[in-house]
């Protein structure tokens, strides 16, 4: 018997041309009348009288099954319409899809017959599949649940992913004469806060196919390899073709490839291109739309290719290229959101006139050019630590919100003129020394935050500043001083967004009209130190620019600290908010500060000069001037306060007003200084006022206190910085000074960081530097604000330095308990894996809220879920980390501090897609030792092992005073050499259970942690110096002889009769030496 075989279209092309056995069948279903959904049918009605049959077992099954398709959503294949299925087959808050058509019983249907059928998805988060089923009995029997076939046992076809690109014809072989049908299955589907799915089928057919009418290249059948020679170059492809999942095609040296108008190549198998640099492989289409390939799940691996038409990496693809070439109509780019995140490796490529587009893709890129092209990389994971050459048009990388930072080094960008050379957006960056930006009209266009040790070129483009549009970005960002201007380029919209620390040194410099809005919850952190003040100013001499506003919000602790603001109209307004103004200069402004509606500034130490108005108010605006430690000052000002309306009130008195006479005042008629004017300049209070300059050349001590957390964000703050009242914990802080400290004391605020709600926790000696501190009940905060510890410092010349840290202690009005029953411990997950439901037990009193989380502990951030029924459903996957410290935790809250947190037992890693090559850093925790003890006010040696294959950047050291509930910093930034780190503890009550925990950062910002397990005591004590070990005060003979009693020698434990709590291991080896006895003879005093 001769056969023949032909390509045909379809992902699983195969078809079979039996000259001599002609097919019996012949079906054709076209979808055109399909007919409504009556209630209680799973399906068309027309097509269900047809024979047809719908069953839907989704679970939780959904409000909708299979319907007559939206051609206005998706338009048809053929005809005037089509059968269409989508992701409210189950529930609006996600499940398990299961749901049925089932073909009608064809007569003549036999053995070696082909169903054809079209089938098109849209893009959605889910990873949809549709499976062509068999029965062999001709039974119809499906099942009850979600997970049953029924009689469909055999599997012809899984479609996954479906295509999205446009409509795609698959055919299949029958077996027999048993029934068929359609399974559309998501094992856990999306609806909510994510890409709904919607499929379409189109334009069916049992019975025998026409042969292709061109010279298409060959197809394979599931699992075949085939090749496309040169000898039968050119190709024409004028059907939809495609390579199925188990099967692969080689291209030979100087094959072409040329696609007819909506004609599409679709890639589920391998697709290998082997040109080279004398016999390029060339696919060229006449339009961009639809792509000419794409890659669906599939692997394309080409060299030396000439894409002249779009290339589409869809859902789970492998995308590999190397001196390849894109211009014209050739365009790369990728499917947004897609369920498992595609990989595009590019190296030694070129583009010309042509775009690069990658969204939510895995990204490498090596010494590439782009030519006059577009690059944009959103989302996803971007490796650009190669070098790549952009001319004309720059490199924008849009991360949005992210929680590691990104490590960019080698892009070479020239010859932007009408922007930056590189432009990045959300999260934050670190620059290496290997970018090059030259002949640009900005080196940089930023949108988040840099990193201390970036470097931004100073010279060698137009305008050689950093350019920041509005201020605002998402995410958590950080401005460190790089030597040249950060530039507000932007008008501000209401709401920019961002946490925003701004680094001392760093000068921000806006355009007419800009200005800078930290409104509701967004923080600001700006304390510039008196050597290194952060400078605010007009961009352009001559010209104001708008300031800085911060409204409604109270919430944050906004503070200016050691900040020149100059040539603003309105250098900071205030509105239903309250901010600090310490040590700052205002000047040349048309308003220095003003207080307006609800507005509250606390200003001390600063300096107001030569401004239209120093400080305005409103009627219900508080400026607070009066500082008798820290004061004021006002000179050169054409009014030092505008009062603008008649019950305005402000307390200004211990001011210098720039003449000894004092203020211009109505209280005051023989005042020559700065005048006070407006309707409501009597409310003004001036008495006492300075009859001498302050010494501005004596600043007051500089504290600044380690917060418990990375990062402080209102609406949700991370577990780091919940402290539970009655536990312990150790606040540290420095202080530097010209002068001596002469006191310092601990204050706590249960509501909110007004001053007057703080309370003092304890008066301290000067030279402390670290508190135990036992959490009280703060109660319920009436105000919403969360909870505030502040430290303060005076110096011998009577100036007070402060740093305050938000915090959440909870009112313990929530009681109850929440056990998670999701078990994730010790496993190892990937950025961009889909979430397990997690599943709890338990109860808390007052029916709150309960809202599912994955908190990153090494990150001080979380994952928010959403509660489902009693389940925590998660419609964002695992985010783009690399870390070993993630657990499951639920919060269970009402308002405010009424808020209780229920942890996991264990920990689970989050990694990168393994496609990435990358390698976290090793960690390993060498003391204190687990079981030591160490009494308070001596210090514990930190140390530490760690190694990294690119290289480390930074150590973190994290302490549990609760047996491992919640984690504080204890140490922050230390740099990539450190081994050790002395940790000076405060005297203490004694804390049973202390654990310390080192994380270990790589360049990449992959961290990896050491030490949770491990526990040990810190034992009550005084703080004595290091050797007094009956803590007594003093280092004397009965010390030396319990250190007797302990000495054990080298590599040795403490001797056995070394009594309970003395902790004579003074170095924190581990051993009791003649290391310990060195340190303990230079710490002999004798008694005291």
């Amino acid at each position: 018997m001769l056969k023949r075989f032909w390509p045909l279209g379809g992902a699983l092309g195969v078809s079979v041309w039996a000259s001599l056995c002609l097919a019996q069948a012949n079906f054709v279903e076209n979808f055109d009348n399909n007919g409504p959904g009556n209630p209680g049918d799973d399906g068309p009605a027309n097509l269900i009288a047809r024979g047809w049959r719908f069953r839907n077992q989704s679970s939780p099954r959904g409000s909708r099954s299979w319907f007559d398709g939206f051609t206005g959503t998706m338009p048809q294949q053929a005809g005037t319409g089509y059968l269409a299925v989508d992701s409210l087959s189950t529930d609006f808050f996600g499940g398990a899809i299961s749901n049925w058509a089932i073909l009608p019983d064809i007569t003549g249907q036999q053995s070696g017959e082909v169903m054809t059928f079209w089938i098109r998805a849209m893009s959605s988060s889910n990873a949809d599949t549709m499976q062509v089923r068999y029965s062999p009995d001709r039974g119809t029997n499906t099942g009850s649940g979600a997970n049953d076939v029924g009689d469909f046992t055999q599997l012809l076809r899984d479609i996954d992913p479906i295509p999205t690109a446009g409509w795609t014809r698959y055919e299949i072989p029958l077996p027999g004469e048993g029934r068929i049908a359609f399974r559309y299955f998501v094992s856990q589907a999306c609806n909510f806060a994510c890409f709904g799915s919607y499929v379409g089928l189109d334009t069916l057919g049992v019975g025998q196919g026409p042969p292709p009418p061109c010279n298409q290249p060959p197809v394979p059948t599931p699992g075949q390899a085939v090749t496309w020679t040169a000898a039968g170059s050119p190709y024409q492809v004028c059907q939809n073709i495609a390579i199925p999942a188990s099967s692969s095609v080689l291209v030979q040296p100087g094959v072409v490839v040329n696609f007819d108008a909506n004609r599409q190549l679709a890639v589920a198998g391998t697709l290998t291109v082997q040109g080279t640099s004398g016999l390029p492989v060339t696919f060229s289409a006449p339009a961009v739309f639809p792509p000419m390939i794409t890659v669906n799940g599939g692997i394309l691996d080409a060299s030396f290719a000439e894409f002249g038409g779009q290339v589409l990496v869809e859902s789970g693809a492998s995308v590999l290229l190397s001196d390849c070439r894109f211009a014209g109509l050739g365009l790369l780019r990728s499917q947004e959101l897609p369920s498992t995140p595609s990989y595009v490796e590019l190296e030694r490529c070129r583009f010309e006139s042509s775009s690069i587009s990658m969204s939510d893709a895995l990204v490498v890129l090596r010494n590439n050019t782009f030519v006059n092209s577009f690059a944009q990389i959103l989302r996803g994971y971007a490796d650009v630590t190669a070098p790549n050459n952009f001319v004309g048009q720059p490199l924008t990388i849009i991360r949005e919100s992210n929680i590691q930072p990104l490590r960019v080094e080698g892009v070479n960008t020239n010859g932007v003129s009408g922007g930056a050379g590189l432009i990045l957006d959300g999260g934050t960056y670190l620059l290496g020394s290997g970018n090059v930006f030259q002949n640009n009209l900005y080196p940089l266009e930023l949108r988040g935050g840099l990193l201390p040790g970036s470097t931004v070129p100073a010279s060698g483009n137009t305008i050689n500043v950093i350019a920041v549009g509005p201020g605002g970005f998402a995410g958590i960002g950080r401005w460190a001083n790089l030597g040249l201007p950060y530039r507000l380029t932007e008008l501000s919209g209401d709401l920019p967004g961002g946490q925003l620390t701004i680094d001392p040194g760093v000068t921000i410099e806006g355009l007419p009209g800009t200005r800078m809005i930290f409104r509701s919850t967004r923080r600001l952190i700006a304390e510039g130190l008196p050597g290194q003040p952060i400078t605010f100013r007009s961009a352009v001499p001559g010209q104001t620019w708008s300031g800085l506003a911060f409204a409604t919000n109270s919430t944050t602790g906004t503070r200016l600290e050691y900040c020149t603001i100059r040539g603003a109209d309105l250098g900071t307004v205030v509105t239903d908010s309250t901010a600090f103004v310490d040590n700052c200069v205002f000047e040349r402004c048309d308003v220095g500060a003003n207080a307006n509606t609800f507005g509250s500034i606390f200003i001390r130490k600063t300096e107001f000069l030569s401004n239209v108005t120093g400080v305005s108010m409103t009627d219900l605006g508080h400026p607070n001037l009066n500082s008798p430690t820290n004061p004021n000052v006002f000179e050169g000002n054409t009014s030092a306060i505008d009062a603008f309306e008649s019950g305005s009130e402000a307390d200004a008195a211990n001011v210098w007003w720039g003449h000894p006479t004092g203020p211009q005042h109505p209280a005051n008629p023989g005042g020559l200084g700065d005048p006070i004017v407006g309707p409501g300049a009597a409310g003004v209070s001036i008495f006492p006022f300075l009859t001498s300059r302050p010494d501005f050349a004596n600043t007051p001590p500089v504290l600044r206190l380690l917060e418990p957390g990375f990062d402080w964000t209102f609406t949700s703050p991370a577990p780091d910085y919940l402290l539970d009242q009655g536990t312990k914990f150790v606040v540290r802080w420095d202080v530097q000074d010209g002068d001596a400290i002469v006191s310092q004391r601990i204050l706590f605020s249960p509501d909110g960081h007004v001053p007057d709600r703080f309370v003092t926790v304890e008066d301290l000696p000067p030279d402390q530097r670290s508190y135990e501190w036992e959490v009280p009940n703060p109660g319920f905060a009436l105000t919403g604000q969360p909870q505030f510890l502040r430290v303060e410092a005076v110096d011998a010349a009577g100036q007070q330095g402060w740093d305050q840290t938000p915090m959440v202690v909870p009112s313990g009005r929530l009681t109850g308990e929440l056990i998670i029953t999701t078990n994730l411990s010790g496993q190892t997950f990937f950025a961009g894996q889909p979430i397990p439901t997690m599943t709890w037990t338990g109860s808390v009193s007052g029916l709150p809220t309960i809202d599912p989380f994955v908190v990153l502990e090494a990150d001080g951030a979380t994952v928010g879920g959403v509660n489902v029924g009693g389940q925590g459903v998660f419609f964002s996957r695992f985010p783009t980390v690399s870390t070993d410290a993630a657990r499951l935790a639920l919060r269970a809250h009402h308002n405010s501090n009424d808020v209780a947190w229920f942890f996991a037992d264990g920990y689970f890693s989050i990694r990168h897609d393994p496609r990435l090559n990358l390698e976290p850093p090793s960690v390993a925790l060498v003391s204190p030792a687990p079981g030591s003890a160490h009494r308070g006010g001596t210090v514990v040696l930190v140390t530490w092992t760690a190694s990294d294959d690119e290289g480390l950047y930074s150590f973190d050291i994290q302490a549990s005073y609760d047996g491992g509930r919640t984690w504080h910093l204890v140490a922050r930034d230390l740099p990539g050499t450190a081994r050790s780190f002395n940790w000076l503890l405060p005297p203490s009550q004694g804390i049973p259970d202390v654990r310390l925990r080192v994380i270990a950062r790589d360049t990449r910002f992959q961290n990896n942690t050491d030490g949770a397990d491990g526990s040990f005591a810190i034992l009550a004590g005084g703080g004595g110096p290091p050797g007094d070990l009956d803590g007594d005060g003093d280092v004397d003979l009965s010390d030396f002889t319990v250190f007797q009693l302990c000495f054990g020698g080298s590599n040795n434990p403490p001797a056995p009769t070394c009594p309970a709590g003395a902790d004579a291991d003074l170095d924190g080896d581990g051993d009791v030496d003649l290391a310990d006895f060195l340190i303990f003879q230079q710490n002999f005093t004798g008694s005291l």
